[in-house]
């Protein structure tokens, strides 16, 4: 999947960035597949620890999930924080709650800026 973020109010002093993420996504669930179209309004803040910076994020994916055979509404709460290594590199950990019709999930990964 793809997903595209932008920083409506970016993170700047003491005010938190909040922003809006236009995500598309296919996944395959056993025998069919899903097409998720969706937006995931967030707020998030960096803050200084030790040498490293934290970046804790809260977000509301909603959007449309198209099987087959039906398609359905869905929502969740997600949260989540970047731990920035270097200017270049960040580990993410993202925690999401079904609200409705969804998942709950727990994720990782690795984020390198180029």
């Amino acid at each position: 999947g793809t997903s595209l973020v932008f920083d409506a109010f970016p993170d700047v002093n003491e005010q938190p960035g909040i922003g809006i993420a236009a995500q598309i996504y296919y996944y395959k669930l056993r025998e069919k597949g899903q097409l998720e179209v969706s937006a995931a309004p967030y707020i998030h803040k960096r803050f200084k620890s030790g040498e490293h910076e934290i970046e804790p994020f809260f977000g509301i994916p909603v959007g449309w999930a198209f099987h087959p055979d039906h398609t359905k509404m869905f929502s969740s709460l997600q949260v989540g924080s970047l731990f920035h290594q270097t200017q270049n590199l960040s580990f993410v950990f993202e925690m999401g709650v079904n609200v409705s019709n969804y998942f709950t999930t727990v994720s990782g990964g690795v984020a390198y800026y180029h």
